[in-house]
């Protein structure tokens, strides 16, 4: 479910763009970029397929970024390898990892484009699933090498994002925990139609930035544990490879 993604942008990315506008001039002259291959494939799906692994084997007991050779990837180039490299070598306690620019790992992650040229991108990269929202986020340039996107620079931010005005995906349907497998049942998941066709099933993720709003108006942070299957509800959400990050629902009558 690959949606384009169209974000209002504030003062803290305006300032990313400031900056791009000098790492785009400089990153024509990275060693095996052409300016005249265009990348067929999507700058945000590249991205995340690169930071969803890198958080998947962070997160591995028998295994890490660094062991499994992700370290060693063409999707990033030499000048962030060895920057990653560097700072693990040389990290201190309180500091920002390298990679995901928070101070621990995080339990899932969103995706946003923020620029997108024939050549060049910007992904800012947004740590999902603690209690309180975290002031961090990490942006990645990417660049066209071999006509394939590399990401050449990875920097972390600080500072509020704005609210989106727009969601990945925006649907009406029933808030279920009674689910078939392979779903898993005692979670909630949303059962929706597409194209006609009823029975649609998205698992949900919730954090401290969704929200719901009761019938009466009434908005506050989720509490799924009050929830009441089914349901009936507009879910506003950010997509996952693995379901739904929610970010508002409204319940319907």
């Amino acid at each position: 479910m690959n949606t384009k993604k169209i974000i209002i942008i504030g003062g803290a990315v305006l300032a990313i763009i400031a900056v791009s506008v000098s790492l785009f001039k400089s990153s024509k002259d990275s060693d095996g970029v052409s300016e005249t291959q265009i990348p067929q494939e999507e700058a945000l799906d590249v991205t995340m397929v690169f930071f969803d692994q890198w958080l998947a084997e962070s997160q591995s007991t028998t295994t890490d970024p660094f062991q499994s050779g992700l370290i060693n990837s063409t999707r990033i180039s030499d000048e962030v390898r060895n920057m990653i490299l560097d700072k693990k070598a040389n990290k201190a306690e309180g500091d920002l990892d390298a990679v995901f620019c928070q101070l621990t790992v995080p339990e899932r992650l969103g995706g946003k484009e923020i620029f997108k040229a024939d050549t060049e991108a910007q992904i800012m990269i947004l740590a999902r699933g603690f209690e309180t929202k975290s002031p961090y986020q990490t942006v990645a340039t990417l660049s066209a090498v071999d006509g394939l996107w590399q990401i050449t620079k990875i920097e972390c931010l600080q500072g509020e994002v704005p609210p989106e005005r727009e969601f990945d995906f925006e649907r009406s349907g029933f808030l279920l925990k009674s689910v078939p497998a392979p779903y898993t049942a005692g979670n909630w998941h949303l059962i929706y139609e597409e194209n006609g066709t009823p029975g649609h099933v998205l698992p949900l993720f919730f954090d401290a930035e969704s929200i719901c709003v009761a019938l009466d108006g009434t908005e506050a942070v989720c509490d799924p544990n009050q929830f009441v299957e089914p349901a009936k509800a507009l879910l506003q959400a950010d997509m996952l490879d693995t379901g739904a990050d929610v970010r508002r629902i409204t319940f319907e009558s």
